[in-house]
């Protein structure tokens, strides 16, 4: 069987984006179907992580980590801040996806100053 790498890397990427959207939603609800949906969101993404791994592909997140010319993201809002600033990624808009050392999806990410993510 053939897999095509850019449906698997949009495949990847929206359910990442599905799973942060029902984390989301499990905050809005009830104590007891919260913490039920909140588990099974943790399943999910474990189970994404597992089966990319197995197909050799990583879902990369970058939350918290140095935002820097050799990223494999884009900072949705760089024009914000001066080149040559230092930067940190206060938010993960989309993962990466990356195949054997390749870069089938380039990340989205939001930035700040480092003194901001403390209050991202």
């Amino acid at each position: 069987m053939s897999v095509d790498p850019d449906a698997l890397a949009r495949l990847c990427v929206e359910y990442w984006k599905l799973s942060k959207a029902y984390r989301k939603v499990s905050d809005l609800l009830p104590e007891k179907e919260g913490r039920r949906v909140t588990a099974q969101v943790k399943f999910s993404e474990l189970q994404l992580q597992a089966i990319s791994e197995v197909m050799g592909v990583k879902v990369i997140s970058f939350d918290g980590e140095d935002f820097s010319p050799g990223i494999a993201a884009s900072a949705d809002n760089a024009e914000d801040f001066d080149d040559g600033e230092v930067l940190v990624v206060l938010k993960t808009i989309e993962p990466a996806i990356v195949y054997s050392m390749k870069v089938l999806s380039k990340g989205r990410v939001l930035v700040g100053r480092p003194d901001e993510i403390q209050k991202g």
